[in-house]
């Protein structure tokens, strides 16, 4: 995966509605890795160090009220990954404001307010306690390490990638970028119902005060929410763009105009 400073030669950023095309073209080859193993945020600030999102590596998935780690479905799914070298790292990080993903699940336990200290601290607390059972369970060392979130939110749409594959900073030196997103990986959980609400997080924070904000999108150039799937998939989207409108219906109708949502089917499994 490139760094952040190579990305500087990176020229062209892909239009937006030239995305699906582009997605759907062999050309997105170049776009698709097959060694995807760390799982951070699904923060657009951090995907060089965490290809594969979850909202605060995890924070904000449903818990068993016993362990106060997901459920039992979420483990299993997370220690096969383990068991089949898929996953060997986890990430946390601080951000612009603390973990957003930590600050809601705190909200949820009451702390009306909680501080950048409180959010850094769940996350924190979090990916080493689901680290060190993911490696109990797996008996392979997950590693849980800070990644970095600099500056403010600056997504200008979703990734919803069912490949577990796509990499908006690839290590080939492209002439062309991906626009920068964040990035949801449903596969991850296998559970749509969860994905919409982390959807839902990210469009929340692009049209809010922490991302680019509501006058940044038009009906023209509005904010994406791109599934990315490939052929063959055996992982159907029936009924996934119908529950993601739903939800934006419900709870962003002033914004529905400038948000769009497509499906590019890439070429490569």
């Amino acid at each position: 995966m490139q760094s952040p400073e190579s990305r500087e030669k990176i020229k062209e950023v892909i239009p937006i509605t030239m995305l699906q095309e582009f997605l759907s073209s062999k050309e997105a080859k170049n776009f698709l890795q097959e060694d995807n193993r760390i799982i951070g945020c699904i923060d657009g600030r951090v995907l060089p160090e965490g290809c594969l999102g979850l909202a605060g590596s995890g924070i904000l998935l449903p818990r068993d009220p016993e362990t106060d780690l997901p459920k039992e479905q979420y483990m299993k799914i997370l220690t096969e990954m383990v068991k089949k070298d898929e996953l060997e790292t986890l990430t946390w990080h601080r951000g612009h404001g603390g973990c957003g993903a930590a600050k809601i699940y705190l909200k949820s336990k009451g702390i009306e307010k909680p501080t950048d200290d409180q959010a850094t601290e769940a996350a924190q607390s979090f990916a080493e306690r689901l680290g060190a059972e993911l490696s109990r369970r797996a008996e392979k060392k997950v590693k849980v390490k800070e990644a970095e979130a600099p500056g403010g939110h600056n997504e200008t749409g979703v990734y919803v990638d069912f490949t577990n594959k796509l990499d908006l900073m690839p290590e080939l030196d492209t002439e062309r970028e991906l626009p920068n997103g964040f990035m949801i990986n449903p596969r991850l959980t296998n559970d749509f119902k969860y994905a919409v609400e982390e959807i839902k997080v990210a469009v929340s924070i692009a049209f809010g005060s922490h991302g680019k904000g509501s006058d940044a999108f038009t009906k023209e150039e509005p904010f994406f929410i791109m599934l990315v799937d490939y052929k063959g998939n055996p992982l159907p989207l029936n009924g996934l763009p119908k529950m993601i409108q739903g939800m934006i219906d419900s709870n962003f109708s002033q914004y529905k105009e400038k948000i769009k949502i497509q499906t590019a089917n890439t070429l490569v499994a």
